[in-house]
């Protein structure tokens, strides 16, 4: 824990249980730390009420989707699954949702047959869901999505998305390809030379 202090990160991210990610965290904010938290799972461990408000606040997480994005879709889908299931659903939630849609339409345009099914999973054009935009044919493997939601936690858990990507491309407001900044170089370890600023 003392070598990751001393090198003064501005941000660690971190892969790993809900409760490795609280003890890292914790650990870092008693000895002072003061960067950004990345978990991959921040929104989860926070629900889980394994990640406690005061570390979960300003922690970066992604998914796939989030409950704390402001579309449309996602707003009538909150609403009519916390009536149903009197809770908040999560990214798996969306996706067997959106899943179950999808696999509807092919079926009603292919008919039952296994092999049409298949084939129209596959080479189905682009259909938009709850998570986004679902374009199977796009990739030719079988992913039926590459949906991806970076969102900060808020001063109770609850998750604001940030920004949103399709596969590799980020998406701005109106869902359409936006640039992504290039990241930048501010600080070096002290032990290495920072190359000159562009």
């Amino acid at each position: 824990m003392d070598r990751l202090i001393n090198l003064s990160p501005q941000a660690i991210v971190m892969w790993g249980t809900y409760q490795d990610a609280t003890t890292l965290v914790q650990a870092l904010r008693d000895r002072g730390w003061i960067g950004v938290f990345a978990y991959r799972l921040a929104d989860e461990a926070a629900r889980a009420g394994v990640l406690p408000d005061k570390l979960a606040e300003k922690t970066l997480g992604m998914n796939s989707w989030t409950y704390g994005e402001q579309t449309d879709a996602t707003r009538i889908f909150l609403r009519e699954y916390v009536i149903n299931y009197g809770e908040v659903p999560g990214p798996l939630a969306v996706a067997a949702y959106d899943g179950v849609w999808f696999l509807r339409g092919v079926m009603r345009d292919k008919g039952v047959d296994p092999a049409a099914i298949r084939l129209g999973l596959l080479e189905s054009g682009p259909q938009t869901l709850v998570q986004g935009v679902l374009h199977p044919l796009e990739f030719g493997n079988g992913d039926l999505s590459r949906n991806a939601v970076v969102y900060q936690l808020g001063r109770r858990g609850g998750p604001v998305a940030l920004a949103r990507f399709d596969d590799t491309s980020r998406l701005g407001a109106g869902g359409g390809a936006a640039a992504t900044p290039e990241p930048q170089a501010t600080r070096c370890h002290r032990k290495r030379r920072c190359p000159p600023p562009p």
